[in-house]
């Protein structure tokens, strides 16, 4: 076994592994922790999708605002939510004072144009906003708009 330092492109940590197959019971072994077996599969998504409504409060969902970066793994997992959910996702924008105009096109604006205006609206609402955050929003969503309407 051996352990080394990598930079990885986002916050936290990854961990690497190989286990040998030559025996059946090993990787049951490597999934008990306390005694208790894991049982893989049963995700985030997966939790999340048995609800009606799946609310993500932004303010803990991601520790910046402030770029386009920033939004890459919001915009991942409100899509992913989306497309295995058949209820609403609600954006809980609570305690969050401004967001970039990168952010909010990385997240509501790309959301929007690929959920499309439809699925969009019934698919997501976005709750908690002050007048500024909402404004970057309906702008972001607004010039996606712009974009889908022009002839290719």
């Amino acid at each position: 076994m051996h352990s080394r330092r990598e930079e990885i492109p986002f916050p936290g940590a990854i961990v690497v592994c190989g286990i040998r197959l030559d025996n059946p019971s090993v990787l049951s072994e490597a999934l008990s922790f306390r005694g208790e077996q894991y049982t893989p599969g049963y995700t985030y998504v997966d939790r999340a999708t048995e609800k009606d409504v799946v609310v993500l409060r932004l303010k803990e969902e991601s520790q910046s605002f402030g770029s386009r970066e920033a939004g890459r793994g919001l915009k991942t997992k409100i899509m992913t939510l989306a497309r295995s959910s058949g209820g609403r996702i609600v954006l809980d924008l609570a305690n969050v004072p401004l967001i970039s105009s990168s952010f909010a096109d990385e997240v509501f604006g790309k959301v929007f144009s690929e959920l499309g205006p439809m699925n969009f609206m019934s698919k997501v609402q976005i709750v908690g906003t002050n007048r500024v955050v909402r404004q970057l929003i309906d702008r972001a969503i607004a010039q996606r708009m712009a974009l889908l309407a022009k002839p290719s």
